[in-house]
């Protein structure tokens, strides 16, 4: 048995202990319920039926308390070792949880985290994949745009740059306020040689969120790479106002006289 079929093991172990700590908790409450049924006057066929029900709703009760505490656990004991960065036994209780409750859709996208750190790529884009299917309504559009970018970067990785660009396109479609998604498709324009367009797109990110550092540092080089010295000292010197020292000699050699 490996160090995973191990963990699973201890999963497993530690579910079924505390479901049977829970049927004993409740063993009197059992008992008390019984004792009143088997008092009713009635036949001892309608008798025995009912104590079958009560029997059976009762245990289905603690059972599915039992589960809903249990896969919680499991998820948050997967979310710590995601933390600290121990991303192999994570998707072990984090697929664990999901095989307990899969209608939570955001868990999928911690999964494809976890996946696309071990670079398993294409698996994170199956579990993308979910999240956009099982998220639906016009309350979460924003949502969906934020899973088509989180797909396309997969996409990126994958070395897929066609999809790359259809699930930003998407994400944009979605939440045309989403300024990372300008952002990141301004890096796959200036991967493909796109300048003007990706500076574009980083005007735009910029018009919804001009509080963005990175943002103001991929234009400002974007413009000194396209010889718009003026528009990179406006963008570095916005930098220097923040306190980010950088390009602060950029700055004295090229911004003088500007």
């Amino acid at each position: 048995m490996n160090c995973y079929q191990k963990i699973a093991t201890k999963v497993a172990a530690s579910k079924a202990t505390e479901l049977i700590a829970r049927w004993s908790k409740h063993q009197k409450s059992i008992n008390k319920q019984l004792y009143v049924i088997m008092s009713i006057p009635y036949s001892s066929a309608i008798s025995q039926s009912l104590i079958s029900i009560v029997f059976l709703l009762v245990f289905l009760s603690i059972n599915t308390s039992a589960n809903s505490q249990d896969k919680e656990k499991i998820f948050r004991k997967g979310v710590n070792l995601y933390d600290d960065g121990m991303y192999k036994e994570a998707l072990i209780y984090i697929d664990s949880s999901l095989n307990m409750d899969s209608s939570l859709y955001q868990r999928f996208h911690l999964r494809a985290d976890i996946k696309s750190a071990l670079k398993m790529y294409k698996a994170a884009i199956e579990d993308m994949t979910r999240c956009i299917n099982k998220c639906k309504g016009p309350n979460r559009m924003s949502h969906v745009s934020d899973y088509y970018l989180r797909r396309s970067e997969l996409h990126y990785f994958d070395k897929n740059q066609n999809q790359a660009f259809l699930d930003i396109h998407k994400s944009i479609e979605f939440n045309p306020k989403n300024w990372k998604a300008y952002n990141i498709r301004s890096f796959y324009y200036k991967k493909s040689g796109n300048t003007y367009d990706a500076l574009d797109d980083l005007s735009t990110s910029i018009s919804i969120n001009d509080n963005e550092a990175n943002t103001y540092v991929a234009r400002g080089e974007l413009r000194a790479d396209v010889g718009d010295i003026a528009g990179a000292c406006v963008d570095f010197k916005k930098l220097s106002g923040w306190g980010f020292d950088e390009y602060d000699l950029w700055i004295k050699d090229n911004c003088s006289k500007k």
